[in-house]
C-alpha cells in the first residue's frame, strides 16, 4: 500500500492504478485500496471515474468502517493536496480542493486552497470567490486576507484591497507588510494622512525596510511636507540600502539613457543635506514628468525661496504653469528673471513658447530670434518661428525655420506636415506634396490631418489657388498618391467562411490547432506571479494561407498595428494583429475592435501589379518577433505547398543588416524584397498571407525546430563553448541591471561566462544556446534564442517587479526547458519607483544577490 501511495507522489498513478485494481480484483476487503485508486484516477483527470470508486464501498460497508473510510479519504486526498501545492501542480490541486468540499463544504481551508489553484489558473475571480468563502466560514482566516489582498491591489482595486489590509492588521498588528500594504492603498485611493500613518507603522516594525521608508516619505511630500520627505528618502536610498550609490555609478556607463542620467541627478541631490534647493527641483522634474505640476510648481516654488538664481529652476516653473494655464504668471517670471540674466537664451526661448500660447505672435517671434542670436541651431526656436511666421503667413519665412528645423531633425513628423502647409502657400505644390508623404511615412496617424489639409487646399484651388489661376496639381498623380482614403467600417471575422463564397479568393490550413501543456515556473516566493496564472494548458491557434485578390496590407508607422484588407475595404480579422498582444483564447480578443476602426483616415494606398507575399508583422525590428513571429511565415506558406516562384515581391522589414543575412540565408532574393518601412500600405493583385505560426508572440511548438533545423550549423555540442551563461543588456538602453558589476562578478565566481549577443551573428547565437547548460538574463530579446537550447537546459529570468511577461516562460515550454525567474528590488518603493520609470516596460532591475546566489545554487545541485 505505501509503495503505491509513493507512486502517487512520485508521478506515476498508472502504477498506483493498476497496483490497487489487482488487489481489489484479489478480493482484498481494505477499503483504503479504493480511497487510493480514486485519487490516482483524479490526479490523472478522471474525476467521474474517481467518485465512482469512492462510491463502490459505500453500500456495503459497516456504519463505523464507513466513518472511518470517509476520514482516511480525506485526510489522504489533504494529504495530495499539500503535495501538489507544494510541487506547483495547481490543476490536480483543484480538483483534489472540489473532493474534498465534496466531503465537507464547511472548512475554510479547503476554500483557502481552492481559491490559491483558480488564481494559477489566472480564474482570480473565482479565486476572490473561493477566499471570501474561507472568510465567512473563518472571519480570522489570515492568509486568506492577505491573498485578497495582494490579488486585489494586482486589478488595480485598490479601495477592495485596502478593506482586505485593514482586516489583515487587525488580526497580525505585528505583521509590517500588511501595513506596508495598507498604506499603499490608501495612497492610490489619495487618503495620503492616513496612508503615512500606516507606512508608520509598518516603519515601526520594520526599520530597516527602505521601500517602506521611501513610500511613507512620498507621502509626507503629498501632505506639503517636502523637508521631511526628503529626508526621509535620503535616508531610504543612501542609508538603508545601497541603491542610490549603485545607481548613481552605473547610470554614468554607456550607453547613457537620458531619463536614466535625469535619475541619477535626483538620487545625487539626495546624498548632500545641504543641497535641499537642487533636490527640490529634482523632485520638481520628476512629479511634473509624472503629471502632478501642481505640487511640481509648489517644489519649485520653494527651491526658488532657497535660491533665486537657478535659471533652470525659473525655466521649469514657468514650463509648468504654461501647462496649467497660467500663462501671465510664467510670462512675468520670465521676464523678471532675463531682467537679470538678458544674455540667457533657454530663457527667451521659454519666454516665446508662453508669448505664443498666450496668443502673442509678435512678442513669441521677437523672443525666438533673441534665442536664435545666442545659438543659431536652437531647434525649439526654428520650431517656434515656423509656427508664428506660417500663423500669421509669413509662409517664406516659415517655410525657411521649418527647413532648419528639418536639417537638424528629419524625423520631425511636425516640420514635414507644417512645411506642406507653407509650401503650398508660396506655390510649391510639388515639394509641399511630397513633404505630406514623408510625414505619412513617419506617422500614419497624422493622416486626418493630411486630409483636411488637402481638402482646404483643393476648395481654395477651385476659387483662386496660390499657384495659379488653374490647379493642374488637382488631376496630377502625385495629388492622388498623397491623398488618405477612409478607414473601414466592417470587418469578416471568419476567413473560411467568406472565401468560400470568393471564387478567386482562397483559404488553405496548413498546421492544426495545438495544446501546449505548461508548467509552472520555479520562483523564489510562495506562488508564481500572477502572469504565469494560465493553466496546465494553452490552445494555439492552427496556422494557414490566404490568397486575397486585390488585398491591402497596412502597417502603423510604429508598427505597433497592421490590418489586411479585402478588395472591398474590409478588415480580415484572421489576418491582422496589434499589441497590446494577448494570449490566445484571452475573453477580450472577442469583445476587442481592431485600432483602425476608430481612426478617420489612413495613408494613401500604394497599388502594386503582381503577387506579393506577406511576412510582416509587428515590431518587425525586434528580434523575439522578427525570430518567432515573422521568418516562420515563410515556413507556413512552404508547407502550404504554395509555388514560391509565383511570388513577385516579399513585404518584410529589412533596415537592420541581421534581417538581411537571416533573409539571404533563407533564400529570399533581395531584389524581390519591398521594405515595409517604405510601404506601408499596399494594395496587390494578388495578396498571399501566411498566417502567423499561431497567435502573435504565442507560436506553436514546431516553430523551434525549424529555427534549429534553419540557423543552427551543427547539433552537437562544442567543446569551446560556454555551459554557463550570462546575457548582459548593458549595450542596450533599457531593462539594463543596476547593480550588474556585482552580479557579474557572483555569476563568474560560478562559472559563468558574460556575453554580448549585439555582437554574435545568427548562427552564432544559436549556436552558444545550444551549447549552454544554464542561462541567467534580465527579460529581454536575446532570450528569443531559448528556441536553440536542448530540452532540460536550465533558465532563470530576470524581471522588474512591476513587469513581468511570460513569453520566454512560454518559450521554455515549448523547448522542454527548467525554467526559474526572479522578481529585482524596488528600494525606492512604489509611488518614487513610478516617478523615476512611469513606462513600467523599460524599467531597470536591482537584483537581490543572495536570492540569486540560492536561485543559481539550486539550479545547479
Amino acid at each position: 500500500m505505501s509503495e503505491a501511495l509513493d507512486w502517487v507522489f512520485q508521478g506515476n498513478p498508472g502504477g498506483a492504478i493498476a497496483y490497487c485494481e489487482a488487489r481489489i480484483a484479489q478480493g482484498e476487503t481494505d477499503l483504503q485500496h479504493y480511497a487510493l485508486l480514486g485519487l490516482a484516477l483524479l490526479l490523472q483527470g478522471q474525476e467521474a471515474e474517481a467518485q465512482a470508486v469512492w462510491m463502490t464501498p459505500l453500500s456495503d460497508a459497516e456504519p463505523d468502517a464507513l466513518e472511518a473510510y470517509l476520514s482516511s479519504l480525506a485526510n489522504l486526498l489533504e494529504q495530495a493536496l499539500t503535495h501538489c501545492l507544494a510541487h506547483q501542480q495547481y490543476p490536480a490541486a483543484e480538483r483534489l480542493s472540489r473532493q474534498l468540499l465534496e466531503l465537507d463544504a464547511e472548512q475554510a481551508t479547503y476554500h483557502h486552497r481552492l481559491g490559491i489553484a483558480q488564481a494559477q489558473r489566472g480564474d482570480l475571480d473565482a479565486a476572490l470567490a473561493s477566499w471570501q468563502q474561507a472568510i465567512a466560514l473563518q472571519p480570522d482566516f489570515v492568509a486568506a486576507w492577505a491573498q485578497q489582498a495582494q490579488t486585489y491591489q494586482t486589478l488595480g482595486q485598490f479601495a477592495e484591497a485596502g478593506e482586505c489590509y485593514a482586516a489583515w492588521t487587525r488580526l497580525q498588528p505585528d505583521n509590517a507588510d500588511a501595513w506596508a500594504g495598507l498604506g499603499l492603498c490608501q495612497g492610490k485611493l489619495g487618503d495620503w494622512a492616513a496612508a503615512v500613518q500606516a507606512w508608520g507603522q509598518a516603519h515601526a516594525l520594520a526599520p530597516d525596510s527602505a521601500p517602506v521608508l521611501a513610500d511613507m516619505s512620498y507621502g509626507l511630500l503629498q501632505l506639503g511636507q517636502a523637508a521631511e520627505a526628503l529626508s526621509g528618502l535620503r535616508q531610504a536610498l543612501w542609508q538603508r540600502s545601497d541603491f542610490a550609490e549603485t545607481y548613481f555609478a552605473w547610470a554614468k556607463t554607456p550607453p547613457q539613457n537620458p531619463a536614466v542620467c535625469a535619475n541619477a541627478a535626483f538620487l545625487e541631490t539626495l546624498a548632500v543635506a545641504d543641497h535641499s534647493d537642487a533636490a527640490l527641483h529634482q523632485a520638481g522634474n520628476l512629479l511634473a514628468r509624472g503629471g502632478q505640476l501642481e505640487r511640481a510648481i509648489a517644489l519649485y516654488q520653494q527651491a526658488l525661496q532657497e535660491n533665486s538664481s537657478n535659471f533652470a529652476t525659473v525655466i521649469d516653473l514657468g514650463n509648468a504653469l504654461v501647462q496649467t494655464g497660467q500663462m501671465s504668471e510664467a510670462i512675468a517670471l520670465y521676464k523678471t528673471a532675463l531682467s537679470e540674466a538678458p544674455n540667457a537664451a533657454d530663457l527667451w526661448l521659454s519666454l516665446g513658447q508662453a508669448l505664443w500660447k498666450q496668443g502673442d505672435a509678435e512678442g513669441a517671434i521677437a523672443a525666438a530670434h533673441h534665442a536664435l542670436s545666442f545659438n543659431t541651431d536652437r531647434e525649439d526656436a526654428h520650431r517656434l518661428l515656423g509656427l508664428a511666421y506660417l500663423a500669421q503667413g509669413n509662409t517664406d519665412l516659415a517655410a525657411e525655420h521649418w527647413r532648419s528645423l528639418l536639417a537638424q531633425q528629419p524625423e520631425a513628423v511636425e516640420g514635414w506636415y507644417n512645411l506642406a502647409a507653407a509650401l503650398m502657400q508660396t506655390g510649391e505644390p510639388v515639394e509641399a506634396l511630397q513633404c505630406l508623404q514623408t510625414a505619412l511615412k513617419l506617422n500614419s496617424n497624422l493622416a486626418p490631418q493630411v486630409a483636411n489639409l488637402l481638402a482646404g487646399w483643393q476648395n481654395q484651388g477651385r476659387g483662386h489657388p496660390p499657384w495659379g489661376a488653374t490647379s493642374p496639381m488637382l488631376d496630377d498623380p502625385l495629388w492622388e498618391k498623397t491623398w488618405p482614403v477612409d478607414a473601414p467600417t466592417r470587418e469578416v471575422r471568419t476567413l473560411p467562411d467568406w472565401v468560400a463564397s470568393e471564387p478567386r479568393a482562397s483559404f488553405t490550413p496548413v498546421h492544426p490547432p495545438q495544446i501546449v501543456a505548461l508548467k509552472p515556473p520555479r520562483c523564489s516566493e510562495p506562488l508564481p506571479h500572477l502572469s504565469f496564472g494560465l493553466g496546465d494548458a494553452l490552445s494555439i491557434p492552427g496556422t494557414f494561407v490566404a490568397t486575397l485578390p486585390n488585398g491591402r496590407f497596412w502597417l502603423d508607422s510604429d508598427q505597433s498595428s497592421l490590418a489586411v484588407f479585402n478588395a472591398a475595404g474590409e478588415v480580415m480579422h484572421d489576418c491582422s494583429a496589434e499589441f497590446p498582444l494577448l494570449t490566445p483564447g484571452h475573453p477580450d480578443l472577442l469583445a476587442r475592435q481592431h485600432w483602425v476602426f476608430s481612426s478617420q483616415k489612413l495613408p494613401p494606398i500604394e497599388r502594386l501589379s503582381g503577387t506579393v507575399a506577406v511576412l510582416a508583422g509587428v515590431s518587425n525590428n525586434i528580434y523575439f518577433h522578427w525570430m518567432l513571429d515573422v521568418l516562420p511565415r515563410l515556413k507556413v506558406l512552404q508547407d502550404s505547398g504554395f509555388n514560391l516562384n509565383k511570388i513577385d515581391y516579399w513585404l518584410v522589414d529589412d533596415r537592420h543588416s541581421w534581417q538581411q543575412d537571416s533573409l539571404h540565408h533563407l533564400q529570399i532574393p533581395s531584389e524581390k524584397v519591398l521594405s515595409v518601412q517604405e510601404h506601408l500600405h499596399i494594395q496587390a493583385d494578388q495578396l498571399i498571407i501566411p498566417s502567423f505560426p499561431g497567435a502573435v508572440a504565442w507560436p506553436q511548438t514546431w516553430v523551434c525546430d525549424w529555427l534549429k533545423s534553419s540557423f543552427l550549423r551543427s547539433q552537437t555540442l562544442a567543446p569551446g563553448l560556454p555551459k554557463r551563461l550570462y546575457l548582459s543588456r548593458q549595450k542596450t538602453r533599457d531593462r539594463r541591471i543596476i547593480n550588474e558589476e556585482s552580479v557579474v562578478k557572483l555569476l563568474e565566481s560560478q562559472g559563468f561566462t558574460t556575453v554580448y549577443l549585439e555582437t554574435c551573428t545568427i548562427a552564432e547565437q544559436a549556436q552558444l544556446f545550444y551549447n549552454a547548460e544554464l542561462i541567467v538574463s534580465p527579460h529581454g530579446s536575446g532570450l528569443t534564442n531559448l528556441a536553440f537550447c536542448r530540452p532540460g537546459t536550465q533558465v532563470i529570468e530576470l524581471f522588474s517587479p512591476n513587469y513581468v511577461y511570460p513569453c520566454y516562460w512560454y518559450l521554455s515550454n515549448l523547448v522542454g526547458l527548467d525554467y526559474a525567474y526572479l522578481l529585482g528590488e524596488v528600494p525606492a518603493g512604489h509611488f518614487w519607483q513610478s516617478l523615476l520609470y512611469p513606462l513600467v516596460r523599460v524599467e531597470d532591475i536591482f537584483v537581490n544577490l543572495d536570492v540569486l546566489a540560492q536561485m543559481v545554487s539550486g539550479m545547479m545541485r
